[in-house]
């Protein structure tokens, strides 16, 4: 003890751990070395409660004790605590009830498709960190509070309660840029969890992508920043698919490939377990986000020798990933016959017309048409592309022509499975998470749209191009869709702002079909004209 008698000089965390400090400014290396965050230096306020008024003074010999009547219990000092952490449980209740789609909709036999029972489904992973037991970190209890407060808020219109919500949500911004700027002073998988859930503030409250994909890009580097096969053991590995899954929707709009598709990302984190079919599905969309990354740097690049063999080599990566969809499609199917071989009511799959696989997969749950959903999204934007470079870059061989015409590689029957598949996941009772797992196919489909308009002068004679168009509409008009009205209106805005132009002036290609597209070049229209219409 130095200084005042009785008061040490040591940090409050080292205090608290009853460790000797070394003084360290401004973070002490005691709690540095451990890994934990230094409380500071600073004296904790201390309030002393008195009567209003001025004071009297009484001489001491004056002064007389009285009995003590009855002892503070331990329970009444801390009241206020209990209330508060009450208070906070209930919205962490209310909100993750809301969130997460029930057991019985998620599966009706609870088998573990990338969505089945609580313990396994990806939608209620993020869930566990928090609401099993109160949040550790004070920043992740920041960012919760926020994220719940401003949508129930939003859901009972209080705007009291979503203006507090925003506070939080600055509040834990402020938390979670003072940790980064300790380097290593944080917990890896409480930090990767806010970032998620600040992340999910802005898809639930913000009409812009902007801030999610700044909050998704400082989640993917913190996850950097531990060895792939540390997220190999629960529960950073279920942290790990959410993080993973938001990378991969990332990825895919700004048309840029990321770590997450490097072999050892792909395999590492999987060690000992068995891949998922929404795993699965997930690996091919991150390869193809680094297509897409490919395709803008050739179709704007000028020629040169090496030119051919880039070419050919871009084809050969598309028709790889195209052979993976096919074997994804394939596994996905028999699995689903196997898995339903004793129910003798379900109709048979694999002679199922396409356009039927939606309601028939629906009939056993989301967890497989989530999948297929997915599967659907990466035809259409793989098809998009490659449609449009063999037109810039022709092929010789003749039966090149014959599989871009096939079935599978038909945007306007995919758009339209996706479309079917959207009423499924807007339900009342299947939560926000269901809504928003299926932003990305939506989105494909509403350029899908764009490009019909483009393609045709009257739609009412395309009765697919009208059947997704309604289901566009209803979406934004269903009860589920509320949740994601933000999304969808900036998807409708960006629309009616294209559609109203049949012919543009050229620009870079690099737009093309992008989550970001502004104006496509004339020369994708004159492409997709002639495309769309056959």
């Amino acid at each position: 003890m130095v200084g005042v008698p009785g008061r040490s000089k040591a940090c409050s965390t080292c205090r608290k751990r009853k460790k000797r400090c070394d003084l360290k400014q401004p973070t002490c290396g005691v709690c540095a070395k451990s890994k934990l965050i230094c409380g500071g230096y600073q004296r904790e306020m201390i309030i002393v409660q008195v009567r209003e008024g001025k004071g009297i003074y009484k001489p001491a010999t004056q002064t007389q004790h009285q009995p003590v009547m009855s002892m503070a219990s331990i329970s009444d000092l801390r009241t206020r605590d209990l209330n508060r952490v009450s208070l906070e449980t209930k919205f962490y209740t209310t909100f993750w009830d809301l969130y997460i789609p029930k057991d019985e909709f998620l599966s009706k036999w609870g088998l573990g498709w990338g969505l089945g029972s609580s313990s396994e489904n990806s939608i209620a992973r993020l869930s566990h960190p928090t609401t099993h037991k109160g949040p550790n970190s004070d920043t992740l209890r920041c960012a919760l509070l926020a994220l719940c407060v401003a949508k129930i808020g939003r859901a009972d219109q209080d705007r009291i309660m979503v203006q507090r919500g925003l506070e939080l949500y600055r509040k834990a911004l402020d938390k979670v840029t003072a940790q980064i700027a300790w380097q290593g002073a944080f917990d890896t998988t409480d930090m990767i969890v806010t970032c998620r859930l600040l992340a999910l503030y802005e898809q639930l409250n913000d009409g812009t992508t902007s801030n999610w994909h700044g909050h998704v890009d400082g989640l993917l580097k913190i996850v950097k920043t531990i060895p792939p096969e540390s997220y190999a053991l629960r529960p950073k590995h279920d942290i790990f698919l959410e993080a993973r899954s938001d990378g991969a929707v990332a990825a895919l709009v700004n048309r840029k490939g990321t770590f997450l598709s490097s072999p050892e990302w792909m395999t590492k984190p999987f060690q000992g377990k068995c891949k998922t079919a929404v795993d699965n599905i997930t690996d091919i969309l991150l390869q193809l986000a680094t297509t897409l990354e490919e395709f803008d740097i050739l179709v704007v690049s000028e020629q040169s020798p090496q030119t051919k063999s880039r070419v050919d080599l871009f084809k050969a990566g598309c028709w790889k990933l195209d052979e993976q969809l096919q074997a994804w499609y394939r596994d996905s199917l028999s699995a689903f016959t196997t898995s339903y071989a004793h129910d003798t009511s379900s109709e048979d799959i694999d002679t199922a017309a396409r356009e039927k696989i939606p309601d028939i997969l629906a009939r056993y749950g989301l967890a497989a048409l989530f999948a297929m959903v997915q599967y659907w999204a990466a035809r259409v934007i793989l098809s998009s592309s490659m449609h449009v470079f063999y037109r810039m870059f022709p092929s010789s061989h003749v039966e090149i022509a014959g599989e871009l015409l096939s079935p599978r590689m038909d945007i306007k029957m995919n758009s339209l499975s996706i479309g079917r598949s959207i009423k499924h996941f807007v339900k009342p009772n299947l939560g926000l998470a269901a809504t928003l797992s299926i932003i990305l196919p939506i989105s494909c489909i509403t350029q899908m749209v764009y490009l019909q308009n483009l393609a045709y002068s009257h739609q009412e004679h395309c009765p697919m191009f009208r059947e997704i168009q309604s289901v566009l509409q209803d979406v934004s008009d269903a009860t589920g869709g509320v949740w994601t009205s933000p999304s969808f209106d900036a998807m409708f805005r960006q629309l009616l702002e294209l559609v109203v132009e049949s012919r543009v002036a050229k620009e870079s290609v690099s737009n093309i079909i992008s989550g970001q597209i502004q104006r496509p070049p004339s020369i994708l229209v004159d492409i997709v004209r002639s495309e769309l219409s056959t």
